[in-house]
């Protein structure tokens, strides 16, 4: 399984352990980063395995298995930058539209990052296109309470809109 692949490879990449440590940790930036409240306590019983953070979190994984769960896969037609855009926006859009409907999304990108793995998933969907990112859709446990939010960043020191004429 080429999420297997990936998986193991990136295990293996000391840079990959460092990049999770700064975003995963406790000296993120404030306003950015997982909080240990949205990494799971335990590995998850799931057909498509979920990223190793390299530590353990809080928030609870339920007993059950992610049969329900459906994978979808976002491809363009190039592997150049202005693809990788239109691929980030129809993510905005299913993100958007998901959460409208109370569907949980997690991107899989660890797949696409392996070039072994992205070759492979190329491969499945015949050459239609270039892989940009896996998607895991599913609906969230009626049971759990208690969900921890991301951080997220003000806009106005992110989003500079100094160049944009008045409308």
């Amino acid at each position: 399984m080429a999420a297997c692949r990936a998986a193991a490879v990136q295990a293996d990449d000391p840079r990959v352990g460092e990049e999770l440590a700064c975003w995963t940790g406790t000296a993120a930036p404030i306003g950015t980063g997982l909080p240990t409240g949205v990494l799971p306590d335990h590995p998850a019983q799931t057909t498509v395995p979920g990223r190793d953070f390299g530590q353990a979190g809080t928030l609870p994984i339920g007993s059950g298995h992610d049969q329900a769960a459906v994978y979808a896969l976002l491809f363009g037609d190039t592997d150049e930058p202005v693809s990788w855009l239109r691929s980030g926006e129809a993510l905005s859009a299913a993100w958007l539209t998901a959460t409208t409907l109370g569907v949980s999304v997690v991107p899989l990108s660890d797949v696409v990052e392996v070039i072994h793995t992205r070759q492979t998933l190329r491969r499945l969907i015949a050459g239609l296109g270039y892989p940009h990112l896996v998607l895991r859709l599913g609906v969230a446990d009626p049971e759990q309470t208690g969900y921890v939010h991301t951080p997220r960043l003000a806009t106005t020191p992110v989003v500079d809109t100094s160049a944009q004429r008045p409308v």
